[in-house]
């Protein structure tokens, strides 16, 4: 016999599931559009190569909201635009050069373990948050070396805006 809690915990289970998954579609939306502007901005502003990594960015993940609507595979989809949330960034910042001629944009990043947080709860969100601080300190011992071959990343009258 089933019992009446047991009944409404599967139902608040499932819709907090299903809440889960419509956030991280949101989010994944969202961040395409965003992506549009921050490609049109770097090319406009002659960032010509880094501008590809944002392109790349929207087709993987385009490509990875096509295979989730098809499979139905969740997990799968997550992992990817966590990824996707995590990475690019990061490697925007180093096509670009250093913290300071990219502007910081590895803050962007932190929509990955944060993300991880809101759609996977606190206990898988762990290892985004130990990622985001491995790449930052990466980010941090090959600043020096990033900046020195760059010279032309993002001007410091826009980083100064």
């Amino acid at each position: 016999m089933i019992k009446p809690f047991e009944v409404a915990e599967a139902t608040t289970y499932k819709q907090e599931d299903k809440l889960r998954r419509d956030l991280l579609i949101f989010a994944c939306a969202f961040m395409n559009l965003a992506v549009v502007l921050w490609l049109a901005i770097y090319w406009f502003m002659g960032l010509h190569f880094p501008a590809n990594v944002p392109l790349l960015y929207q087709l993987v993940s385009v490509a990875s909201l096509v295979h989730y609507l098809k499979t139905k595979k969740f997990a799968a989809f997550r992992f990817v635009q966590l990824c996707l949330f995590l990475f690019a960034p990061f490697i925007m910042q180093w096509s670009i050069g250093n913290a300071v001629t990219s502007s910081g944009v590895m803050l962007w990043a932190l929509l990955a373990p944060i993300g991880a947080l809101v759609v996977s709860g606190w206990r898988d969100s762990i290892p985004w948050f130990i990622a985001y601080i491995v790449m930052t300190v990466i980010s941090g011992l090959f600043d020096y070396y990033l900046a020195a071959g760059s010279e032309a990343g993002v001007s410091m009258k826009t980083i100064g805006v």
